[in-house]
């Protein structure tokens, strides 16, 4: 009987910070009914954009505290305006990105004024491509960059209510900034104060922000009292600090959370999610926007952390205690087995059954066998899923067991290890500076196109790329054509935009990323072949190369043996 392993590096607290998922207060047909209302009162002239939200609930463990939050939160997805507010029997937690309004006096005396409104949300990709296609579409979208402009124009007009005259102006319009969840437009508008006027002053003009209630200010405020049906408490208010110079900054309470103390050591908590909504505003969307805003605190609430070593069951019905892997393992001497390296984001693991038939091939290559069932498998992955929230690595390594001496086996007994390590970085990664490593992949192996534990080609490949201060290592086969990289798979994009990689007879390993990304490009309806290619065309005028692995996505190269070469426009 085969043992199945999980093993994990994860964070230190080892259980979800909530009792249960955050849960929103209404029904989504219900939230899709109020952005309806509201885009029937922008045609009927009442406004020209208002901000509508809904609430998530939540309790916190016997054991967890809002500071737990503000930490994880924190390390999670950092954000310029995160603050931790403790009151008696009360706490706010805010992982905001907006500036609501900074006021900065000069060595003259002058006040500078600073607004930075927020509006327009898409979400991260998990690919390179997919990430730079969401950032272009919020860039390019006449409903968001118009909503931007409504808010833009409000606070401007806001400003000049106590500025000087002409001093008004807006040096960043529609600006894409990038958080760990999401993209964002943003607009900065600034001015200088009146002499005589101060940061109060301008709070009273300007408050409650513009991009947080809508245009005009004071109907939308009806609309949104009309609709949310309750107070929003300090969910869109601001949290300042103000010097007694007359500097002050602050924020936009969005992505902040208030708890009250429910007695000894439980707190209970709410925040909520909303979106601007405008003429062409559509329900689903902007419930989905809700959801898409809301992630990186349901994740903080609910991330899981494995405890350093779990055993499942063989049909994966139980956790249980996990044995010692035996020094006489066959891997480990000998490097007599084989993985696959998985990316899994918010609970999500991309490619399970592909990487799973992956799997398959290399036993079968190796004539392992005795490995759990396909769906023992899944049902693992799945549960290990269950318990780890944002991006981590999933390797699971099945090794032929500890048994025999040298080339024989006998009495062995497979044994199967599930790993997770969270990810701090996250996607797109930088394009990356390479070198051509001197060692050489064997096409004529049928090891070259499997993941084996015997992996010290690649390694050295890498070790080289580190030593000449390099991120990665281009591997050649034995013909001396490009094979691979040492860590993923390799494409080149000619000068006339055809996408090429290399066949498994060059000694390429058929990854998943690799097939996922010729299955993208084929529907897509983008040139692409598989065929043998010659170093001097990845150095031709406007070639373009990527790595491809299932941790990076498509990541771009920047360089080749010192050769900088052309950068994508995809």
């Amino acid at each position: 009987m085969s043992q199945l392993i999980c093993v994990s590096d994860a964070p230190t607290r080892s259980c979800a910070l909530a009792s249960g998922m955050p849960h929103p207060i209404i029904a989504d047909t219900q939230y899709k009914e109020s952005i309806a209302r509201t885009v029937a009162y922008i045609h009927a002239g009442d406004c020209f954009q208002a901000n509508i939200s809904q609430r998530f609930d939540f309790e916190l463990e016997d054991d967890a505290h809002p500071y737990d939050l503000m930490r994880r939160l924190s390390e999670n997805s950092p954000a310029p305006f995160s603050a931790y507010y403790r009151l008696p029997g009360h706490a706010l937690v805010s992982n905001s990105p907006e500036r609501f309004l900074k006021v900065q006096v000069t060595p003259a005396g002058v006040h500078q004024v600073t607004t930075q409104p927020i509006k327009g949300t898409r979400p991260r990709g998990r690919t390179p491509d997919e990430d730079k296609r969401l950032a272009d579409d919020l860039l390019n979208s006449e409903k968001d960059r118009a909503e931007n402009l409504m808010i833009v124009d409000l606070m401007r007009n806001d400003l000049s209510r106590v500025s000087k005259p002409g001093s008004v102006k807006v040096p960043k319009l529609n600006a894409l900034e990038s958080y760990a969840n999401v993209h964002h437009l943003v607009s900065t508008v600034t001015s200088e104060l009146q002499e005589g006027r101060d940061a109060l002053d301008v709070i009273r003009v300007a408050f409650p922000g513009g991009s947080i209630t809508g245009a005009p200010k004071v109907r939308a405020m009806q609309i949104i009292t009309e609709l949310e049906q309750e107070a929003r408490g300090p969910y869109c208010g601001s949290l300042l600090w103000m010097s007694p110079d007359g500097n002050m900054d602050s924020s936009i309470l969005i992505r902040s959370v208030a708890l009250s103390e429910q007695g000894a050591s439980r707190w209970k908590g709410h925040f909520r999610s909303g979106g601007g909504i405008v003429s062409d505003s559509i329900p689903s969307q902007e419930y989905q926007e809700t959801l898409d805003k809301a992630s990186a605190m349901t994740r903080a609430l609910m991330e899981y952390a494995i405890p350093e070593t779990m055993d499942i069951a063989f049909k994966g019905a139980a956790w249980m205690a996990s044995p010692e892997v035996s020094v006489r393992d066959r891997a480990f001497l000998l490097g007599d087995g084989c993985f696959e390296t998985l990316r899994l984001s918010d609970g999500s693991i991309e490619g399970l059954d592909e990487h799973i038939a992956l799997l398959r091939c290399s036993l079968s290559v190796l004539g392992i066998n005795g490995v759990p069932e396909d769906e023992a498998l899944r049902q693992a992955f799945l549960e290990l899923a269950e318990r780890v929230a944002g991006d981590a690595a999933l390797r699971i390594t099945v090794s032929r067991g500890a048994g025999g001496r040298g080339a024989v086996a006998a009495g062995s007994e497979p044994l199967t290890v599930l790993s997770v390590t969270p990810l701090s970085d996250t996607r797109p990664y930088a394009p990356m500076k390479t070198i051509t490593a001197s060692i050489r992949r064997n096409e004529t192996s049928p090891l070259s196109q499997i993941k084996s534990t015997s992996y010290g080609e690649n390694l050295v490949a890498r070790r080289q790329a580190s030593e000449a201060g390099a991120d990665e290592s281009l591997m050649l086969n034995m013909a001396g054509r490009p094979a691979c990289f040492a860590m993923g798979n390799l494409f080149l994009v000619t000068a006339d935009g055809v996408w090429v990689t290399p066949p498994e007879e060059e000694g390429v390993r058929p990854g998943y990323m690799r097939a996922s990304i010729l299955r993208r490009l084929q529907e897509e309806g983008t040139p692409c072949e598989i065929r043998a290619i010659e170093y001097a065309e990845l150095i031709q005028p406007g070639a373009q190369i990527f790595g491809a692995n299932s941790l990076w996505g498509l990541r771009d190269v920047a360089s080749l043996d010192g050769r900088e070469l052309a950068q994508p426009h995809r």
